[in-house]
């Protein structure tokens, strides 16, 4: 089986985390509403309440996967492209999965106005120092709004297929 790299930052965690809790929250609110019913009221507190707050956490997670894999397609669709320098290569010790680290490129640009802008790259699985093409990347922004932005690594890296 093979794999690429940078599919796997994509990782869908906050999609699944929703869809958990949004399934555990419907099933606690329908049982607390049939059994506070049928029963005693104070089970709908007890699984109502459980359950409902589930349901609002799940639909969290789904409406912030949903708002980043749009707002990736937009930028790629139509946002511009500015050339980033590559400074720096680190792994994110914040995210560690079965043991292994993802990596971020850090790359700066300076606009017209003489700012310097420094983007983080989406995770990356393996240390992509070596495997770099250039010392240079695409990052698509919004127009000048610089905020909203996407490191595009594949503009960079050679294709890469892990077995």
């Amino acid at each position: 089986m093979q794999r690429n790299i940078l599919s796997r930052w994509e990782s869908p965690a906050a999609t699944i985390c929703g869809l958990v809790f949004t399934i555990i929250g419907t099933v606690f609110t329908i049982l607390g509403i049939i059994v506070g019913i049928a029963v005693e009221p104070v089970f709908f507190l007890a699984f109502g309440v459980m359950g409902i707050s589930f349901l609002i956490a799940g639909g969290c997670c789904l409406i912030g996967a949903g708002r980043k894999k749009k707002q990736k397609k937009f930028l790629l669709e139509r946002g511009n492209y500015i050339m980033a320098q590559v400074i720096e290569t680190r792994p994110n010790y914040s995210v560690n999965v079965n043991g292994n680290y993802g990596y971020e490129v850090l790359c700066r640009y300076q606009d017209h106005y003489g700012t310097v802008h420094v983007f983080k790259s989406p995770l990356v699985w393996v240390d992509p120092t070596s495997l770099l093409t250039s010392d240079q990347v695409r990052v698509y922004v919004d127009g000048d709004d610089y905020d909203h932005y996407y490191v595009d690594l594949q503009s960079a890296l050679p294709e890469i297929k892990m077995h």
